[in-house]
């Protein structure tokens, strides 16, 4: 809850998809290569291969998965990050959530 943070939202004319500029502010240093293989282990989470590719709305469109690059350090603040993150929000937003939704209720509700 103490984490401070700045976002971004980028718009563009893409038919659905969202990005987000991420600057993250860490209670202790994390190096940018640790950050990237702490997001790659979520299931959920994509992390460019490339530490300078940014993920884009139309390359992200139809996945699953967030899509997180471009990670480096915010030199304007101490034990800074900044991320590029992208993804499909009918696919990861909208449509996961309710699937999720839809599951806690069954689940909560019965058949």
């Amino acid at each position: 809850p103490d984490l401070k943070m700045t976002v971004t939202a980028v718009r563009v004319p893409v038919f659905h998809s969202y990005a987000f500029s991420v600057n993250l502010v860490m209670e202790k240093e994390l190096s940018p290569e640790r950050c990237a293989v702490v997001l790659n282990a979520c299931d959920l989470l994509e992390v460019a291969p490339d530490p300078l590719e940014y993920p884009m709305q139309l390359s992200v469109t139809g996945s699953d998965k967030i899509h997180i690059g471009r990670i480096r350090r915010d030199v304007s603040v101490p034990n800074g990050l900044d991320l590029g993150i992208a993804g499909d929000n009918v696919r990861r937003g909208a449509a996961a959530n309710m699937t999720g939704i839809a599951r806690h209720l069954i689940e909560t509700f019965g058949d």
